[in-house]
């Protein structure tokens, strides 16, 4: 399928860093999953309004113009990820069998192969003392990450309600 365009995480983004830095406080409520979920924009509007309000009360123009730069920016990115998407699909109408076999593979196998690393987690935790237990741990939880997001991957690409989205907003539009 060639290289895959990874979304950026919320938290990577230059408006988090200008909203981590005009307010703080607004980000107490704010997760990486709560962004992640489509559409992560009306959380994100939600965070900068806040964010906005804060800066404003604090007379901080300066910020309240990275802000709005700033969630522009993030949502071009959003953009550009979801059309890189659809041209997944797209090409998927034409060569569906290998994408298929390793959608079937990785739905099938995922869930097993976290079952087992929890399952080494908690025996690392129980048996091993030190530096190797911290080790295994770090390495468990990387897998862990790639694995949800390898499985994410695939459940978004067939059933991902962008293009869904999208598609009945032409439709009504």
């Amino acid at each position: 399928m060639g290289k895959e365009k990874q979304k950026k995480k919320f938290k990577d983004s230059k408006l988090f860093q200008t909203i981590k830095n005009v307010a703080p406080e607004v980000l107490d409520t704010v997760t990486d999953i709560a962004a992640d979920v489509y559409p992560p924009l009306g959380v994100v509007n939600n965070l900068v309004d806040k964010a906005l309000g804060v800066a404003k009360e604090k007379g901080d123009y300066d910020n309240i113009v990275n802000l709005e730069v700033h969630k522009e920016q993030y949502k071009q990115e959003l953009e550009l990820y979801y059309a890189d998407l659809a041209s997944a699909r797209d090409m998927y109408k034409e060569k569906s069998d290998m994408a298929d076999d390793i959608a079937k593979k990785i739905i099938n196998w995922n869930l097993w192969l976290l079952l087992v690393l929890v399952i080494v987690q908690v025996l690392v935790i129980m048996f091993v003392d030190g530096q190797i237990a911290a080790v295994v741990t770090g390495v468990v939880g990387t897998i862990t990450g790639a694995l949800i997001n390898e499985r994410n991957t695939v459940v978004n690409f067939f059933f991902g309600s962008s293009k869904g989205s999208k598609d009945k907003d032409k439709k009504d539009g």
